[in-house]
């Protein structure tokens, strides 16, 4: 049975990978990134963004990283083969959701997309937090992670955003789980 459950766990340690090799984005700079005109780029690349990126991700529970790295094994698969695959699972008791994209486009530009995801998202599920991840195809998983959160935010244009996520996103996938 320990062995069964460990075997299960393994997608589970590529969150912990994540959060151990996250630190290597300190310092990134992208230039003119600013995709709605409504957030400045200060943050990307910066120890305040990582400290917050890595908090969040240390508190998903092993059950709900299991869940999350699955959906980063589905979605990387998918990229590998469409050039995009991104979802999105909610934690509806803790108000709080994860987006994830992988992708083989410039950084870049998967960088604003995984941005336009999570503002749609946040605003369509009115959610406390958000996490960000977005990841090279399958092929390529290991070369390149961006991470962000939008955390207590507000947006100018919330109602449109939640109308586009309707079209972004199936209806995501509630995870509700309880670890004893």
């Amino acid at each position: 049975m320990r062995k069964n459950r460990s075997k299960k766990n393994h997608p589970s340690y590529l969150v912990d990978q994540i959060i151990d090799w996250l630190h290597s984005s300190v310092g990134y700079r992208q230039i003119d990134f600013n995709p709605r005109g409504d957030k400045s780029n200060s943050d990307l690349g910066n120890i305040e963004n990582y400290f917050s990126t890595i908090t969040e991700l240390a508190s998903f529970t092993r059950l709900q990283r299991r869940e999350i790295g699955e959906l980063i094994l589905a979605k990387a698969k998918k990229a590998d083969g469409t050039s995009r695959g991104y979802g999105l699972l909610i934690f509806a008791e803790e108000k709080r959701g994860i987006v994830v994209l992988c992708s083989n486009e410039e950084k870049r530009e998967r960088i604003e997309k995984l941005y336009q995801l999570c503002a749609m998202a946040y605003c369509k599920h009115q959610l406390k937090n958000i996490v960000g991840l977005a990841l090279n195809s399958l092929k390529k998983l290991s070369r390149s992670t961006d991470a962000l959160v939008l955390d207590g935010v507000t947006f100018q244009n919330a109602v449109e955003l939640a109308l586009q996520a309707d079209k972004a996103f199936r209806s995501g996938t509630k995870v509700t789980m309880k670890e004893f």
